[in-house]
């Protein structure tokens, strides 16, 4: 059985803007923890930077997978999978 898909693969507008946010959000922890490292900072902090990127990531790909299952729903919704329940 296909899994139909009612768009083209690409995130909403909305969507994208978020995800990108958050890849901004993490760039820049990412960066913080390049100088951090760099500059010999004490252990724990740059530990706290890992935690920040890895949330930073970890919320855009929620925000990803969020719309592509919404994105399925639909798209199951407009063929007619749902009525088959």
């Amino acid at each position: 059985m296909r899994h139909a898909r009612a768009d083209s693969g690409q995130w909403p507008h909305h969507q994208r803007a978020r995800m990108a946010r958050h890849l901004a959000r993490a760039a820049g922890h990412l960066e913080c923890l390049r100088r951090m490292v760099d500059e010999r900072r004490d252990r724990p902090g740059i530990l706290r930077q890992f935690a920040a990127v890895r949330a930073a990531l970890d919320a855009t790909a929620k925000v990803a997978m969020a719309a592509d299952i919404e994105s399925c729903v639909r798209g199951a919704a407009q063929i007619g999978y749902g009525e088959q329940a």
